[in-house]
């Protein structure tokens, strides 16, 4: 005869054992139907799903701020109606190990093969319309390569990403990806007073750098494939994933970024429907970063 107790540890484990296949399916986070959400709800995966980068953390302390969270500028972002995008780029990896998803198989650490060029372009082309939809003018990629400073602008030690969208460049750290962020004030602003020069010279209130990665990699105990990007966010987690980093064209100042707080996940099923599926994700993605940018200006 089974008791109480053995129905409700039978019970437990089948949960236990639900969970642990929905890890395996996927991993991450999966997003689904954010556009159609009530703002209240998409609210809540802002605060959820998005922080600050790493890149703001230093920044502040290399500034003389505090250890903690960095605070937007809101002062300066109600100035901001119409920004352009400096940089734009994104790094494909693939997973460590022998792994299997659909008819996809990858067995050592290698970028993508194959023309990824078009999917940069398509996940450009989708933040830049989730900040359109959220009142900010974004001056197209085409303008930006063309302006005689940005042609003109040195990137001997850029950091390097392997796709870059429209022939965006790939741009110099503002901030050094390290623990020692002491002392690095006078660097962090003779890199952000070309950024406000350039921002300038194209007519825009702020620029912004996005840098990505998206990885392909065994995941949960069945070692089946994801796509997902990886959490990037807040104080010391590195500079791997998605981040957007806004400097100010007033002053020499980085004002906001943007983050990945959680990493987000999409099954790999076939060569023939990872990027839709992907880019699906990804827009819902940029639509919370867009939103996130809405929620720290404030009401104007």
């Amino acid at each position: 005869m089974i008791t109480e107790y053995g129905r409700r540890l039978a019970a437990g484990a089948m949960l236990a054992v639900a969970a642990m296949l929905a890890g395996c399916a996927g991993g991450g986070t999966l997003l689904t139907g954010v556009g159609k959400a009530p703002e209240s709800e998409k609210a809540d995966l802002v605060k959820k799903l998005i922080t600050y980068t790493t890149a703001h953390y230093q920044w502040n302390i290399s500034m003389g701020a505090s250890f903690g969270a960095p605070k937007m500028d809101r002062a300066a972002l109600k100035t901001v109606k119409k920004v352009a995008i400096l940089r734009y780029g994104m790094n494909t990896y693939a997973g460590s190990k022998t792994s299997t998803g659909g008819d996809m198989t990858f067995t050592h650490t290698t970028s993508f093969k194959g023309d990824w060029q078009p999917f940069a372009n398509k996940t450009y082309d989708q933040l830049k319309a989730a900040l359109e939809q959220n009142g900010l003018q974004v001056i197209g990629a085409d303008a930006v390569t063309s302006n005689a400073d940005y042609k003109a602008f040195e990137v001997k030690d850029a950091v390097e990403y392997t796709y870059n969208a429209y022939g965006l460049k790939n741009f110099p750290a503002v901030i050094k990806y390290t623990r020692k962020t002491f002392g690095r004030k006078a660097f962090a602003i003779e890199r952000a007073t070309r950024l406000q020069q350039l921002a300038k010279s194209l007519g825009v209130d702020a620029v912004m750098l996005v840098v990505g990665d998206i990885y392909i990699r065994p995941s949960g105990f069945f070692n089946k494939l994801t796509a997902s990007i990886p959490n990037a966010g807040g104080e010391l987690s590195g500079d791997k994933g998605l981040m957007v980093d806004m400097f100010w064209a007033e002053q020499p100042k980085m004002i906001w970024s943007a983050a990945l707080k959680k990493e987000i996940a999409v099954p790999v099923t076939s060569k023939e429907t990872l990027m839709d599926d992907f880019l699906k994700n990804y827009e819902e993605v940029t639509q919370l970063i867009a939103l996130k940018l809405k929620l720290d200006k404030g009401a104007d």
